[in-house]
C-alpha cells in the first residue's frame, strides 16, 4: 500500500474535504471535471491565503 505523506503544522488546523457530484446534463453520466472547478476555486478565493 503506498503512503501519503502530509506536512505537520506547529498550529492548529482544519481539514476541509469537499465531495463533488458531476453529472452531464445530457447523458446523465459522471463527469471528471473537478480539475476545472478546483482551478476556479484557486483563483477566487487565493487572496485568503
Amino acid at each position: 500500500m503506498k503512503y501519503i505523506e502530509f506536512n505537520s503544522s506547529i498550529n492548529p488546523n482544519i481539514g476541509v474535504k469537499i465531495e463533488l457530484q458531476l453529472i452531464d446534463n445530457v447523458t446523465f453520466d459522471l463527469k471528471n471535471i473537478s480539475h476545472k472547478i478546483l482551478a476556479d476555486m484557486d483563483k477566487k478565493f487565493s487572496h485568503f491565503l
